[in-house]
């Protein structure tokens, strides 16, 4: 959550360009049409204030909502992991 926050505090100076590069990304990925959510229970629980969320960003209720009505559409789950 932090990681898309426009809300740096908490992270050492050394890490300002990484994050700088991770908001160009997200950018660029808006750009070539790939749309991204943030669920907003999520944001509450790590602290984070959802206007600091970078506006490419969706902002959803409920990410596990969200995602059921995007796969009752036909999308599929595409799950990403660490």
């Amino acid at each position: 959550m932090k990681l898309v926050s426009k809300n740096r505090s908490g992270f050492k100076a050394e890490d300002q360009k990484t994050l700088d590069e991770f908001a160009r990304t997200i950018t660029e990925m808006a750009k070539d049409g790939i749309k991204l959510e943030i669920c907003l229970i999520a944001v509450k629980v790590f602290g984070v204030e959802p206007s600091s969320i970078l506006p490419e960003i969706k902002q959803v209720g409920n990410g596990l909502i969200s995602l059921i009505g995007h796969e009752a559409k036909g999308y599929p789950f595409v799950p990403v992991s660490p």
